[in-house]
């Protein structure tokens, strides 16, 4: 994300952008303002506003060292859920986010439990079909990512498998789950609230600014985005309700589907820590999935656990160990590589990672075409001949005993006869 583009026109409007205090003893004054600027056709100016108040914010911590937990519960009510009342709750996963600007090192790990369930699934698997697919449950894995400006790494210990993304490479992996993203925007905050402002200046979403509201004790800032009105004219989508007091922090994000309008899911940031230079940092995050269905609530709740914003890291700590056997893959080309012995890859060894992918690849398409040109079928191309040969002769000797088996049955019933 990127103050600079776009957001000249939003820097000028000093005048909302102070009014957007609650502290001053101005509320009063901000209600008549925004109710005087929503009804002379200016909603895409507070939208421009919101969109700079939540992006300052969260630009505000380039570097930070964040350990969190993010665990499944139960709760009887919205409002225990909200005061972290369960009725059952699951081991928390262990997070680690550890963030130098571009830099990135993540992980979020299972619990010692959890990951020998995870083990014995993938040895002993048990398969299931859900909506016409055969699926292995597994009930966690493991999931690091290392990242710089240019190049992505996903690893998987489970499955001893890596994905590198290049500078030119869609990433359809990211990091999903953290104190700003309780896995609701998408990897790596695709579907941040400012992307979502900002889309409904440009016209492609409509956005309506609500008024204020009061929403778990907290007085925010409502705003609906979506494509289109509801059956009932109403607009359906997102609702975000940011805090002015609280460096216009979505403290309440809420998403209902287009088609029936129940709402989807329910997040709250029930608890912010405030550092230098008014800035506020996510420390407990509740998302209630389907709020408006029957008791009990399936809910996640996410802790951080401890927090440094001020100590900028080494660039050594941006590192991943992988294991010995792991293959790294450079999804949708012919790129890959095998690791023989454990490895450890700091940010700065991506590109040679890459270079190393590239030339394994190379070198397996040269052995297929030296094959080739020596008028033989490729290791490859062998291996599937002689697989589609023994499937073949085995439908036919299939077909054979089912044949022998219908001519003996009709002549033993001729016989009985």
């Amino acid at each position: 994300m990127n103050l600079k583009n776009g957001s000249s026109s939003f820097e000028k409007r000093k005048s909302l952008m102070i009014s957007f205090n609650f502290k001053n003893g101005t509320l009063v004054i901000l209600l008549i303002l925004i109710t005087s600027a929503a009804t002379n056709g200016v909603n895409d100016d507070i939208l421009g506003v919101l969109a700079v108040g939540y992006t300052r914010n969260r630009e505000s911590f380039p570097v930070f060292d964040c350990r969190f937990e993010w665990r499944d519960a139960k709760a009887a009510t919205i409002e225990d859920a909200l005061a972290g009342k369960f009725i059952s709750e699951a081991k928390p996963l262990q997070g680690h986010w550890l963030v130098d600007e571009e830099n990135v090192r993540y992980e979020l790990m299972c619990t010692p439990e959890m990951r020998k369930e995870a083990e014995d699934a993938t040895e002993n698997p048990q398969i299931t079909e859900q909506n016409e697919k055969f699926e292995i449950p597994i009930p966690c894995a493991d999931n690091l990512y290392l990242r710089n400006k240019s190049y992505l790494l996903s690893y998987g210990p489970l499955t001893l498998a890596a994905n590198l993304f290049g500078p030119s490479d869609p990433r359809t992996s990211g990091v999903r789950i953290t104190p700003f993203n309780p896995d609701i925007m998408g990897t790596e905050e695709r579907s941040s609230p400012d992307r979502f402002l900002r889309a409904c200046l440009s016209g492609r979403f409509v956005g309506h600014f609500d008024g204020t509201e009061k929403i778990n004790g907290v007085d925010v800032l409502a705003v609906t985005i979506g494509e289109r009105p509801g059956p009932d004219g109403k607009l359906v989508g997102h609702k975000y309700g940011f805090d002015p007091d609280r460096g216009h922090l979505p403290v309440y994000i809420s998403d209902r589907s287009p088609q029936s309008g129940k709402l989807l899911y329910e997040a709250y940031i029930t608890e912010a820590r405030e550092f230098s230079g008014e800035r506020w940092f996510p420390t407990r995050v509740v998302l209630i999935l389907a709020p408006e269905s029957e008791p009990p609530y399936q809910l996640k709740e996410l802790k951080v656990s401890k927090l440094d914003v001020d100590l900028k890291p080494s660039i050594d700590r941006f590192n991943l160990e992988l294991a010995s056997g792991t293959q790294v893959n450079v999804i949708g080309r012919t790129e890959w590589t095998f690791l023989k012995e454990d490895e450890s890859f700091t940010v700065n060894d991506l590109p040679a990672l890459h270079q190393r992918c590239i030339a394994y690849g190379q070198a397996f398409l040269e052995r297929e075409k030296k094959a080739k040109e020596a008028g033989n079928q490729p290791a490859v191309e062998r291996t599937a001949t002689i697989k589609y040969l023994i499937i073949g002769n085995g439908c036919i000797l299939v077909i054979v005993a089912i044949l022998f088996f219908l001519m003996w049955k009709r002549r033993r019933n001729k016989n009985n006869e």
